[in-house]
């Protein structure tokens, strides 16, 4: 999860991004992400709370990637019903 002020709050087993965004009402995005050799390979947009867009999942990878935190296989898959 991203939160409101552009900070990456990771989840953990026993902890939802709702309850580590504390209840917020929104974020910039949540949903899950892969890593491989400390580089991001995969990016999706599911969450059952926040419902994050295609367009969020879009501005995650871009944000992530000026950070240099992406590989060069980046994969997104956007959520089914997202807008």
């Amino acid at each position: 999860m991203i939160n409101g002020s552009g900070r990456h709050t990771p989840n953990s087993a026993d902890k939802g991004h709702y309850f580590l965004s504390k209840m917020a009402d929104n974020v910039k995005t949540a949903g899950k992400i892969g890593i491989d050799d400390g580089k991001i390979t995969y990016l999706d947009n599911w969450s059952g709370h926040y419902r994050p867009s295609g367009q969020d999942l879009l501005n995650s990878a871009n944000f992530f990637n000026r950070l240099n935190l992406v590989g060069k296989n980046l994969e997104l898959y956007k959520m089914k019903g997202s807008k």
